[in-house]
């Protein structure tokens, strides 16, 4: 009798504290209602612990301020292509990893709170953009959430929204800094962004299956990923374990962003990592680990497509290049047209220091000549930083370290055997025009690789493996001829496929 009468009580509790009204309003006293939660996650035995958090006791009308997802329109969620892995992901990680979490890494900003304004939809789409450039840029920004709020062409506002009326904006203008249009938790501002500097944009938003966690993880691999949720009084309160409460009685009503994923969590059956925007007070230090599946997380998942503010593309490592010699360094920059552009090198790969300026106050251009200094490293890398609006913007390293080596004519070509490109060296002792030339075993030309006047010095030429009109050669023996004012050398060089 008293087990049925505490079990029906227990359940009335239920029915009561997670239902989407605040329990504030039918426990008076703060802790009365953290015990009833308590007794809950003992009675269904959950994984997590609750506590006192800055969203604990709030009423109705306060908690709808604290999230603020609105689903998007059927016709528009239709419309978003379908997230297809590219080139930009996490090289040295895999979806059978029992562990991944982009906060290890150094790639998620601090936690943010929205306050009382429900605009938890910008603040995941902005955390996820500053995640991307983190990742790709190498620099940690604070974006302006507000801008999203007073900017986008939706008129979604603190009464809610979804990433779509972000990621539109991020798309046609781009994001602004956090100090240009500060956060002020009001609808109320116009859009100030003719005043601001478009820092980011993105070139798409493609959607990710609902709830299929290894398309979600695939996703995760080139950045943090945006997903809805569904609160209750049980996630108000969390405090840290594994949040394995299913909430399926409602619909989505937050949004929050994805950063990793933990498979040994929640007894083996796996959980998201999730950065929320409520500040460090709730979760474990803004965060939370919640089982996959449970309460719609992993619906309504985007991704963004992200490029690089500045990208270095060659040198990218594992080539030998001589001292004293001429060097295409290359770059792009895809979006936004940096002020200028600065290119050093570093003999300590990676860690630097990156103390050997080579040039700096570049504008309009992506490639730069270098005259190759007459040093031997086997440790070189180059790095090349975009400013903007006076300060670094991002930067970009050689994926790899490259060899620096003493010219020598005793080393005309290397490497030889080659795949897929091979550079000829050669030295000029008077001005003239100089030209190289590709023969096949037959004699016959295949391309001339280079025809230009000269001055003095020692110079590198490269063939890529291609015919004349672009097509590849096939494998096999050639001999180029270098032809140069007092030189001629011809040399036997191996094509392999």
């Amino acid at each position: 009798m008293y087990r049925s009468v505490f079990t029906c009580v227990l359940l009335c509790l239920t029915v009561s504290i997670l239902s989407v009204t605040a329990v504030g309003e039918d426990v008076a006293d703060v802790e009365n209602e953290l015990e009833a939660l308590r007794q809950i996650i003992a009675e269904k035995g959950y994984s997590f612990t609750v506590g006192r958090t800055p969203l604990t006791g709030l009423s109705k009308e306060q908690l709808a301020q604290r999230t603020g997802f609105i689903p998007p329109s059927k016709e528009e969620w239709g419309s978003l292509p379908r997230f297809v892995p590219g080139a930009l992901s996490y090289p040295g990680a895999d979806i059978s990893d029992p562990v991944f979490d982009w906060r290890t890494l150094g790639n998620v900003t601090g936690v943010r709170n929205q306050g009382a304004c429900g605009s938890c939809w910008a603040f995941a789409a902005i955390a996820q953009l500053e995640g991307h450039i983190a990742i790709y840029d190498n620099m940690m920004m604070d974006l302006s959430e507000q801008h999203i709020i007073d900017c986008n062409e939706d008129e979604k506002n603190c009464d809610g929204g979804n990433a779509y009326a972000a990621y539109k904006l991020l798309l046609s203008f781009g994001s602004v800094t956090e100090d240009c249009i500060p956060y002020t938790q009001s609808d109320e501002g116009e859009c100030g962004q003719a005043f601001c500097t478009s820092v980011a944009v993105i070139a798409d938003y493609p959607d990710v299956e609902d709830f299929n966690v290894t398309a979600i993880k695939t996703a995760l691999l080139s950045g943090p990923v945006y997903t809805a949720i569904r609160t209750s009084a049980l996630f108000n309160s969390y405090i840290e374990g594994c949040f394995d409460y299913n909430d399926t009685n409602n619909y989505p009503d937050h949004a929050v962003l994805i950063v990793g994923w933990d498979d040994t969590a929640c007894d083996e059956g796996g959980a998201w990592i999730v950065k929320n925007s409520w500040g460090e007070g709730w979760g474990e230090d803004g965060f939370m680990h919640i089982k996959y599946g449970v309460s719609y997380i992993g619906m309504y998942v985007s991704q963004i497509l992200y490029s690089p503010f500045v990208s270095l593309t060659s040198p990218n490592g594992g080539q030998t290049i001589y001292g004293d010699t001429e060097y295409r360094i290359q770059w792009s920059n895809p979006g936004i047209e940096p002020d200028s552009v600065s290119l050093a090198y570093s003999i300590g790969g990676a860690a630097g220091p990156f103390d050997n300026p080579i040039v700096s106050g570049l504008t309009g251009v992506e490639t730069y000549l270098w005259t190759v200094p007459e040093i031997t490293s086997e440790s070189v890398m180059v790095r090349v930083t975009a400013w903007l609006d006076g300060d670094i913007r991002a930067y970009d390293l050689s994926d790899e370290v490259f060899e620096i080596a003493a010219f020598s004519n005793t080393a005309s070509s290397y490497p030889n055997p080659f795949q897929e490109k091979i550079s000829i060296l050669y030295e000029v002792d008077s001005p003239g025009r100089v030209k190289i030339t590709i023969f096949d075993v037959r004699g016959g030309v295949v391309k001339v690789v280079e025809e230009i006047d000269r001055d003095t010095g020692n110079y590198v030429a490269e063939w890529d493996g291609t015919e004349a009109d672009g097509a590849p050669a096939n494998p096999g023996v050639y001999f180029y001829l270098l032809d140069a004012p007092g030189t001629t050398r011809s040399e036997k060089i191996i094509l392999l496929r």
